[in-house]
């Protein structure tokens, strides 16, 4: 499914990547551990398209990941989702998730995952309540308000 080989990426002269190789196999979970500085955002960022690499290769599901941009990598379901609080400012938690319904895949894993009585997306679908009580409770607030209104 995802192949990385001899990933490299360099900032100036630094080297953040050096000779990375990965493999993803379908239906397999693989964690990627370090500290800090270790290089891991860098290797996302280099799958998704998000910074250049100075060389290897890294294939999904036979696509030449390196030889397309970014927003081509997007319609294989291939995006960089940024760590902290990056999210649509002017948008609800639940219009926020919704984003990730926006292409197929992430549409057909939408139905798949909601409530069976929830609408489609961007129709105020609702979340299995069992499953994410505190997201469910939170779905309609703005943004900020998510993180800081505890149960």
């Amino acid at each position: 499914m995802l192949q990385v080989e001899r990933l490299s990426v360099a900032y100036g002269g630094l080297r953040a990547l050096d000779d990375v190789s990965l493999s993803v196999a379908a239906g397999q979970f693989v964690a990627i551990v370090g500290p800090n500085g270790a290089g891991k955002t860098t290797l996302f960022k280099a799958i998704s398209g998000i910074v250049p690499t100075s060389s290897g290769r890294v294939l999904y599901e036979g696509h030449d990941l390196l030889a397309m941009p970014p927003s081509q990598r997007a319609h294989l379901g291939i995006a960089h989702v940024p760590e902290g609080r990056q999210v649509f400012r002017s948008m609800t938690v639940l219009e926020n998730l919704e984003m990730g319904a926006y292409l197929p895949p992430g549409r057909a894993a939408w139905r798949r995952n909601r409530a069976p009585c929830a609408p489609e997306p961007h129709a105020h679908s609702e979340l299995p309540a069992k499953s994410y009580p505190i997201l469910t409770m939170r779905l309609h607030l703005p943004h900020g308000k998510a993180a800081s209104s505890a149960p």
